[in-house]
Protein backbone atom coordinates (compact mmCIF):
# COMPACT_ATOMS: atom_id res chain seq x y z
CA UNK A 1 0.00 0.00 0.00
CA UNK A 2 2.89 2.64 0.78
CA UNK A 3 4.21 1.85 -2.82
CA UNK A 4 1.33 2.00 -4.61
CA UNK A 5 0.72 5.50 -2.29
CA UNK A 6 4.51 6.63 -3.55
CA UNK A 7 4.50 5.52 -6.88
CA UNK A 8 0.97 7.66 -7.41
CA UNK A 9 1.97 10.43 -5.90
CA UNK A 10 5.89 10.94 -6.67
CA UNK A 11 7.12 10.22 -3.62
CA UNK A 12 10.73 8.49 -2.93
CA UNK A 13 10.41 5.32 -1.05
CA UNK A 14 12.47 6.40 2.05
CA UNK A 15 9.81 9.55 2.67
CA UNK A 16 6.82 7.51 1.73
CA UNK A 17 7.50 4.68 4.20
CA UNK A 18 8.69 7.19 7.07
CA UNK A 19 5.41 9.33 6.26
CA UNK A 20 3.31 5.89 6.25
CA UNK A 21 5.32 4.61 9.66
CA UNK A 22 3.77 7.94 11.89
CA UNK A 23 0.26 7.43 9.88
CA UNK A 24 -0.41 3.88 11.14
CA UNK A 25 1.09 5.06 15.08
CA UNK A 26 -1.88 8.01 14.20
CA UNK A 27 -4.61 6.01 13.30
CA UNK A 28 -3.74 3.45 16.26
CA UNK A 29 -3.22 6.54 18.37
CA UNK A 30 -6.88 7.51 17.18
CA UNK A 31 -8.76 4.58 17.39
CA UNK A 32 -7.32 3.90 21.04
CA UNK A 33 -9.16 7.33 21.97
CA UNK A 34 -12.12 6.63 20.09
CA UNK A 35 -12.76 3.15 22.07
CA UNK A 36 -11.46 4.40 25.25
CA UNK A 37 -13.77 7.09 25.21
CA UNK A 38 -16.71 5.25 24.03
CA UNK A 39 -15.69 2.61 26.93
CA UNK A 40 -15.71 5.19 29.27
CA UNK A 41 -19.76 6.67 27.69
CA UNK A 42 -21.57 3.76 27.93
CA UNK A 43 -19.47 3.28 31.73
CA UNK A 44 -20.88 6.56 32.79
CA UNK A 45 -24.86 5.88 31.56
CA UNK A 46 -24.16 3.18 34.07
CA UNK A 47 -23.24 5.59 37.14
CA UNK A 48 -25.46 7.36 39.17
CA UNK A 49 -26.35 11.44 37.82
CA UNK A 50 -25.07 13.18 41.07
CA UNK A 51 -21.32 12.09 40.02
CA UNK A 52 -20.71 14.85 37.07
CA UNK A 53 -16.94 14.82 35.96
CA UNK A 54 -17.13 16.28 32.66
CA UNK A 55 -13.46 17.39 32.73
CA UNK A 56 -12.25 14.12 33.58
CA UNK A 57 -14.69 12.39 31.06
CA UNK A 58 -12.20 13.99 27.91
CA UNK A 59 -9.32 13.80 29.64
CA UNK A 60 -8.68 10.10 30.74
CA UNK A 61 -9.02 8.65 27.46
CA UNK A 62 -6.14 10.39 26.12
CA UNK A 63 -4.54 7.49 28.45
CA UNK A 64 -5.81 5.02 25.48
CA UNK A 65 -2.81 6.25 23.46
CA UNK A 66 -0.38 6.53 25.99
CA UNK A 67 -0.90 3.14 26.80
CA UNK A 68 -0.44 1.84 23.19
CA UNK A 69 2.59 3.37 22.95
CA UNK A 70 3.85 1.03 26.30
CA UNK A 71 2.50 -1.59 24.69
CA UNK A 72 3.83 -1.24 20.96
CA UNK A 73 7.28 -0.81 22.06
CA UNK A 74 8.13 -4.14 23.79
CA UNK A 75 11.16 -4.87 25.98
CA UNK A 76 11.53 -1.16 26.74
CA UNK A 77 9.77 -0.72 29.76
CA UNK A 78 9.75 -3.07 32.53
CA UNK A 79 6.58 -4.97 32.42
CA UNK A 80 6.03 -4.79 28.75
CA UNK A 81 4.96 -7.30 26.30
CA UNK A 82 8.20 -9.04 24.98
Amino acid sequence: MTAMLAKATGTLGSVAHNLMSALIFALSAIGAYGVLYNLLAVAKNHQSPITNHRSSFFNLPLLGPLFLLFCLQPGRFPGSFA
